[in-house]
């Protein structure tokens, strides 16, 4: 699967060289080597942390311990080097903008949200709906259609309402389908699905390009291409975050869910005991408590993905308070601002 992206890598590495211009070199300026390697020490610990916690069980693993350690000792110099070199390779000026901030914090959510879900739809469709593995991409692709057609309207959705608004709309959007989610059984149809997936796209679709804009709106434009590399860096963060607490938070839910429903599951359940019951699940037989097992297992998996649901909701609707900070101010014509959030979102 993973060779699928190596012609599609060539033809981009292809088209940048026919199609784009090579920028101005600035000779005077100096690569921080230092900043770049601790920094790259801090995140790739991080990540290595994230993707393996689970598999591993977290901080019960060794693993785990000397990778946070390592991760720590990144950032703790990558910081302190940062602080103190005159040409660092994150220029902290960016922070001191209140517009890019906020679209950074949105950032997180939009990678926590978009890959958290994605995440968790696509084990959901096929263990426990049973869809076939080509349904299950063809049902998740169908957001991919939702956000694909919004982000093409909503430069010229931008010219008709103010930034904020559209950002609200989007968050409003997402937000009411996570919270449509939660209500989802294991009697879901595809039809819900595609519909849900689309409507959550399109309140995607929304956030996208208004974010990268209102991000680069009253940032200066000497900062606008070191502010692309970190509203692009802190995406993909949030995404790795996002599924990695949203996958944990399965797996310790569905154990514990589990725990209550057997709690219940007794010989003094007199539901055990209904004629409809005993006559399809002999609970005294190896085959019928396996069974017995099986279903309980199952609703408890699909509790914890509703409690999954519902959290993608409350950090979504979370950061509906932060549109408010956001600065609108009117950006001249000709400016370089439209290029800098199209690198942003690519």
């Amino acid at each position: 699967m993973f060779l699928i992206n190596l012609p599609i890598g060539v033809g981009t590495v292809i088209g940048m060289l026919l199609f784009m211009e090579e920028t101005k070199r600035h000779e005077h300026l100096r690569f921080d080597w230092f900043g770049f390697l601790a920094l790259a020490v801090g995140i790739g610990s991080l990540q290595l942390l994230l993707d393996r916690g689970e598999q591993v069980g977290w901080f019960g693993a060794s693993e785990i311990w000397i990778e946070t350690i390592i991760s720590a000792a990144g950032f703790y110099y990558f910081f302190a080097h940062s602080l103190t070199t005159p040409e660092p390779f994150v220029r902290f000026e960016l922070f001191k903008d209140r517009n890019f901030v906020s679209g950074c914090v949105f950032m997180v959510v939009i990678g926590v949200v978009l890959f958290g879900t994605m995440a968790l739809v696509t084990p959901f469709m096929q263990n426990l709906l049973g869809f076939p593995i080509q349904t299950a991409g063809f049902l998740l692709g169908s957001r991919g259609v939702g956000t694909l057609l919004t982000m093409m309207v909503a430069p010229r959705l931008m010219r008709l309402l103010e930034t904020r608004y559209l950002i609200l709309l989007g968050l409003l959007l997402t937000g009411g389908t996570l919270y449509y989610m939660t209500g989802f059984s294991l009697d879901v149809t595809q039809r819900t699905i595609v519909i849900t997936s689309v409507v959550q796209g399109i309140g995607l679709g929304l956030l996208f390009v208004p974010i990268t804009t209102a991000a680069f709106l009253t940032l200066p434009g000497d900062l606008r291409n070191s502010g692309t590399s970190i509203l692009t860096l802190i995406r993909n963060i949030g995404s790795s975050v996002g599924i990695s607490m949203m996958i944990a938070n399965l797996t310790s839910a569905t154990t514990v869910m589990h725990a209550r429903i057997v709690e219940g599951v007794t010989p003094f359940n007199d539901a055990l005991q209904m004629q409809d019951v005993t006559a399809n699940l002999n609970v005294n037989s190896d085959l019928g408590r396996a069974i017995l097992d099986q279903i309980v297992t199952q609703q408890a998996a699909m509790i914890a993905y509703l409690n999954d649901f519902k959290l993608l909701m409350i950090l979504t609707l979370a950061t509906i308070p932060l549109v408010l900070i956001i600065r609108v101010a009117k950006q001249a014509p000709g400016t370089k601002l439209t290029q800098a959030a199209a690198h942003a979102i690519d």
